[in-house]
């Protein structure tokens, strides 16, 4: 796979990030992380980000935890948070945290329109969340 196929995260087209679908996986099914990822990244109030993304109540998954592949920290296994407008697994604080993973522009630009404050309750049913194969998400 080449960089080229990925959606840009100047323009991400959905509403999640940090799940990998079939559609960014190369032919041996796996996804270049690395495109994600910026040691530099230049994030205004990033640690705000990160305790946004931690914040967020989980929304839906197992009560069993994973290793991150690359550090070996334990993390929640098939966990999400959902904000009403944005979905993402909890590892996703962690992998921005931890490993430099750039979240998308619209993605930051959402989170600091809402002051970093996550919403007190969730408006929608898990039927209704933009998961990456909903077609109701690009």
């Amino acid at each position: 796979m080449t960089k080229k196929h990925l959606p840009s995260l100047k323009k991400w087209p959905y509403k999640w990030y940090g799940f990998w679908p079939p559609e960014l996986l190369d032919e041996n099914g796996n996804f270049d992380i690395e495109y994600y990822r910026n040691e530099n990244w230049q994030c205004p109030n990033k640690d705000q980000i990160i305790k946004y993304l931690k914040s967020c109540n989980a929304v839906a998954g197992q009560a069993s935890n994973i290793k991150c592949p690359e550090c070996d920290i334990m993390l929640p296994r098939a966990s999400y948070s959902y904000d009403n407008v944005w979905l993402w697994p909890d590892q996703l604080a962690h992998e921005v945290e931890a490993h430099n993973i750039v979240l998308p522009d619209n993605f930051v630009e959402h989170i600091t329109k809402n002051n970093f404050t996550p919403p007190s309750r969730i408006l929608h049913r898990n039927h209704e969340w933009p998961w990456p194969d909903s077609s109701k998400n690009a």
